[in-house]
């Protein structure tokens, strides 16, 4: 049940902080000129590089989140 907490808990700050962080101003430039001179081979396959980019960073979140709860249990494990 705790896993299921953090993967949402970290699935959701992955998908909110990384709006968040990129130059907004800057984005809705590229993004807005990309939609407007492309055609729709070329709109597909930057959103799928953007999904792809965001599921491989929560991918990372998750393993570096498993290897911490890995660390712990097998301290607590020796501790006792």
């Amino acid at each position: 049940m705790n896993l299921i907490k953090i993967l949402i808990i970290t699935y959701s700050l992955i998908f909110t902080t990384h709006a968040l962080a990129r130059d907004n101003e800057n984005y809705q430039k590229i993004v807005s000129s990309t939609l407007n001179n492309c055609h729709q081979e070329c709109k597909k396959t930057l959103f799928e590089s953007e999904i792809e980019k965001s599921v491989h960073e929560l991918m990372i979140l998750i393993i570096k989140e498993l290897h911490f709860q890995l660390s712990n249990f097998k301290i607590e494990r020796f501790n006792t």
